[in-house]
């Protein structure tokens, strides 16, 4: 690792031979495990933490032997107003305005949250994570779970059906 670099990931399969979150496996086989990068910062000496993009992830997965997101669909749309004004806006502006557009972003994201896994067609989908990117490269994400995963999450607590992941 980077001096000063933060890597944030997911670890999914199995811990010994219990899944680490149970009924997901995402395409591991008994024993195995494996680590998503999702995001990496960077901190400076004078205290800043900067994120990379979306693409720099891709690219440090790579080089650290992680596995990357994989990309479902990739939608560029910018708000009607002049750029000077654009980038005088925060990104939660962007976003309002991003959502607020001529389509609907949020029948695209619950259609993409729905069916099996893109890692392990034989799993549910858990959900979809929407990253928001400007031009310069700053970005912030929502994540939605989908209705059956929650339905099937549910119904474990019920069950009392405890995982790995919610023990650590």
């Amino acid at each position: 690792m980077h001096c000063g670099e933060t890597i944030y990931y997911e670890i999914y399969g199995y811990d010994g031979g219990k899944h680490i979150q149970a009924g997901y496996p995402y395409d591991c086989r008994g024993g195995e495990f494996k680590a998503m990068l999702y995001r990496v910062t960077n901190s400076t000496e004078d205290g800043f933490c900067v994120d990379l993009s979306r693409k720099q992830v891709y690219k440090r997965a790579e080089e650290l032997g992680l596995e990357k997101p994989y990309l479902l669909n990739v939608q560029t749309c910018f708000p009607k107003r002049e750029k000077t004004e654009q980038k005088a806006c925060s990104t939660g502006k962007l976003i309002v305005n991003i959502i607020n557009a001529a389509y609907d972003p949020i029948q695209k994201i619950m259609q993409l949250a729905k069916g099996k896994s893109k890692l392990d067609a034989g799993t549910l989908l858990e959900g979809v994570v929407v990253w928001f990117e400007d031009e310069d490269g700053k970005w912030t994400c929502l994540k939605h779970k989908s209705e059956e995963f929650l339905l099937d999450q549910d119904k474990k607590v019920e069950k009392d059906i405890t995982d790995v992941e919610d023990n650590l």
